[in-house]
C-alpha cells in the first residue's frame, strides 16, 4: 500500500494516480517543502508527463515511454 510504505503490486495503477498521490502526499505535505517547489513539481507533471505518459500503467512503464516523453518535450 502506498501509504504505507509498504512495496506491493497494483497491477492497475497508472502513472498519473502515482504522481499525483506523491505530489499531494509526499511533497505538499512535506514540512521543508515550499510553495514553488510543489507549484513547479505540479506544473511540470501536468503539463508534460500526464499528457505523455500519464494512462501508462507502471507495472507496463518501460524506457521506451520515457525516451518517447522526451522527444516530444
Amino acid at each position: 500500500m502506498l501509504n504505507k510504505k509498504r512495496y506491493v503490486i497494483y497491477k492497475n495503477v497508472k502513472v498519473q494516480e502515482l504522481l499525483v498521490y506523491w505530489l499531494e502526499r509526499e511533497i505538499r505535505c512535506r514540512p521543508d517543502s515550499n510553495a514553488n517547489t510543489y507549484l513547479t513539481y505540479k506544473n511540470c507533471i501536468e503539463k508534460h508527463i500526464i499528457p505523455e505518459i500519464g494512462k501508462v500503467k507502471l507495472i507496463s512503464l518501460n524506457q521506451s515511454h520515457i525516451l518517447k516523453m522526451y522527444k516530444n518535450w
